[in-house]
């Protein structure tokens, strides 16, 4: 709304409400509404009204006299100087603009467009004779009259909501600052005068807090509840003047923030100073809590922070001392102690969610998650190197020496079994010949090494090694039917490796916890396949395209492969439907994949100095398999697999030193074969057409 009209002609308009007088009040909250230009009538008032605008918060253009002749008459609001308002108020009303009629609640009107306030008019129930108003609702807006001008006031400082308030704020705070903030708004104090008391008296209470003697902290601690309820004073006497400001925001910020870092400090030292269960660690406690209030407090001031969403709700809370209650209850208590250790626990945790949804709004809440578990993944392997010892670690690596290098070669095995029972795969679903087993080798290492780089287990290599292996001639349909009928076989295969590694764990007499976890998992495997072998019978590309046309996501891609997605349905059944010898041969094939990364368990822990007979290997591969697979969620499983492969191969007795060289030598060869994956990957033939 671009100009509004106040009426100013009666001793009500002068009348001072909390300090302002109404006229003034009017002003600025059209002016904080929006509006661009304000014509005043005061008629004989005009004087006493004029002296009483020349305000510098009034910033909009104001206008003295009659209406401009000839001019299109604007929308407009029209005010009674004589009531009281806030700026709500008038864009509450502004929304309900419609069809050319007058809105009107109390001393406020609406005028649409096309009509000017009936000329010479001296006050609102002029401007509007004749002229039909509709009775608006402001939503709970403030809209009264300031007579008598006590029962306004009230009624102004009552409306007062801050969104930061707390339990303690609404029925403690603000009952003890409302009566205080009404009598310092006649005065001349100002609002950033009594934000620097409060911080004063905020700074004294914790001076007290800190000598850790009970009769000063118990009134310390009452300080620090006055000072709570006088910051409430500040933001009163801004809002009701109509005086907030950006330095005023941060004044109260910065003070705030200083005073509970304050507290903070004392409450470590009077913590120390007292005894308690958690005495001994009062100064660790006390830096947590006071860099996790430094932390918090540079998020919240630092540019860039969303605007939207969780982290304003949250940041509001820095203004909110609720927990100022728990200061006096601790005090009374004498345990400052267990107080203390809340708070640094507290602190750091919100410096923490502060972090996230800042990086969240950054990063997205995706990415975010990714690289919140690769930062998990890499404190594990940090603990693991701790656990272990770095020396002992440095010295198992030594004795293993060059010959550790070797331990690359075991997984050229799994890849050729791999590679060929893929190949009795592609066979089974109608390719003749079938590719050569060292070009499905090198698509099936750059489809793993794909693997290990995206978010999620095969969520992006399976669909690579489709595409690669159509780049070799082979139809796509049949191709990637050769994928998913792979992939169900090798987890067919891992079931029965995991079985029967489980047990030779049980033979042995090891595992516990492990073993019955592994089971449970290889039954997960299980079933997960059995639902993936039903969809395979149902045809999964015509489930596919039925389930999107029912959606109504069909798309013009979509429609333009559905032949595809037939025959690549055809195929899947072809091989199911295939004589058993395909199936058979993949099936040993891939077993003998799991088998043959035994190898890798049998020769990495001998060069270690731990060796384990073939049978002890093989239990142990097939839960570490397990392991890996458990943390798909992160990135390379990195972290989760090394720690699991860790404790798993403790309880075969196999020292930290040397489980975890292995496990981190076992991860030196998948960066080696992921390297071997990427180079196949960049040597893959280009696609054509």
């Amino acid at each position: 709304m671009r100009r509004a009209t106040v009426y100013a002609g009666r001793e009500a308009a002068l009348r001072p409400v909390a300090g302002l007088p109404g006229v003034l009040r009017a002003v600025l909250a059209a002016q904080r509404a929006g509006v661009e230009e304000v014509a005043v009538r005061a008629g004989a008032l005009e004087a006493r009204v004029r002296a009483a605008l020349a305000d510098p918060r009034v910033r909009t253009r104001l206008l003295w006299g009659g209406d401009p002749p000839g001019e299109a008459a604007p929308a407009q609001f029209l005010l009674d100087a004589g009531w009281v308002f806030e700026a709500r108020s008038l864009q509450a009303l502004a929304r309900l603009e419609a069809d050319g009629l007058a809105w009107r609640a109390g001393g406020l009107a609406l005028l649409p467009g096309g009509a000017w306030p009936a000329p010479g008019a001296a006050d609102l129930e002029e401007a509007l004779a004749g002229r039909p108003a509709g009775t608006a609702d402001l939503g709970g807006g403030l809209c009264r009259s300031a007579e008598p001008a006590a029962e306004a006031e009230a009624a102004l400082f009552a409306a007062l909501v801050a969104p930061a308030d707390g339990l303690v704020d609404r029925w403690l705070n603000r009952p003890l600052s409302r009566p205080l903030a009404r009598r310092l708004a006649r005065t001349r104090v100002s609002p950033n005068q009594v934000t620097l008391a409060a911080t004063a008296l905020g700074l004294l209470a914790a001076s007290l807090v800190a000598t850790g003697r009970h009769g000063l902290v118990l009134s310390g601690a009452l300080l620090f509840q006055l000072s709570a309820a006088l910051d409430c004073v500040d933001g009163e006497l801004a809002r009701v003047r109509l005086q907030e400001s950006r330095w005023g925001a941060r004044l109260d910020l910065w003070g705030d923030n200083l005073v509970h870092l304050a507290l903070f400090a004392a409450l470590a030292r009077a913590a120390g100073l007292g005894g308690g269960a958690w005495a001994p660690w009062a100064s660790w406690l006390g830096l947590a809590a006071v860099g996790g209030a430094t932390l918090s407090f540079a998020a919240v001031v630092a540019p860039g922070a969303p605007t939207s969403g969780a982290y304003p709700r949250l940041t509001r809370t820095l203004a909110n001392r609720d927990f100022s209650v728990l200061v006096v209850a601790a005090a009374l208590a004498g345990r400052l102690d267990l107080l203390l250790g809340l708070v640094a626990a507290g602190s750091v945790a919100f410096a923490l969610a502060l972090a996230a949804l800042r990086a969240a709004h950054r990063l997205g809440t995706w990415r975010l998650a990714r690289w919140t578990l690769l930062a998990v993944g890499l404190a594990i392997l940090a603990a693991l190197v701790v656990h272990a010892g770095p020396a002992s670690l440095l010295a198992a690596v030594r004795r293993a020496g060059w010959p550790a290098l070797a331990l690359v070669l075991p997984y050229a095995a799994v890849y050729l079994a791999d590679a060929e029972a893929w190949r009795w795969c592609i066979r089974a679903a109608g390719v003749h010949p079938a590719p050569r087993l060292g070009a499905v080798f090198a698509v099936r290492a750059a489809g793993e090494a794909v693997n290990h780089l995206t978010p999620l287990a095969y969520c992006g290599g399976e669909p690579l090694k489709g595409v690669l292996l159509a780049r070799l001639g082979v139809d796509p349909a049949r191709a990637m039917a050769s994928v998913v009928s792979s992939r169900t076989v090798m987890n067919l295969a891992q079931v029965a490796f995991v079985a029967a590694g489980v047990g030779l764990a049980v033979r042995h007499g090891v595992g516990g916890g492990w073993v019955s976890a592994s089971a449970l998992a290889a039954a997960g495997v299980l079933a997960a396949t059995g639902v993936l072998l039903a969809f395979q019978f149902r045809g999964p590309g015509k489930l596919a395209l039925a389930l999107a046309r029912r959606l109504g996501r069909t798309g013009p891609w979509l429609e333009r492969h559905a032949t595809g997605l037939a025959r690549f349905d055809e195929a899947v059944r072809r091989f199911y439907e295939a004589e058993p010898r395909p199936l058979a041969c993949s099936f040993l094939w891939s077993t003998a994949g799991w088998v043959l990364g035994a190898g890798e368990v049998w020769l990495g822990l001998g060069l270690l100095g731990a060796p384990v007979g073939v049978a002890e290997a093989l239990a142990m591969e097939a839960v570490i398999g397990v392991i890996k697979g458990a943390g798909f969620f992160v990135p390379a499983s990195l972290g989760v697999q090394e720690g699991g492969t860790v404790l798993w191969l403790a309880a075969w007795g196999v020292a930290a030193p040397e489980a975890t060289a292995f496990a981190l030598l076992r991860r030196v060869r998948e960066l080696a074969w992921l390297a071997v994956g990427l180079a196949c990957l960049r040597g893959a033939p280009a696609a054509r057409g």
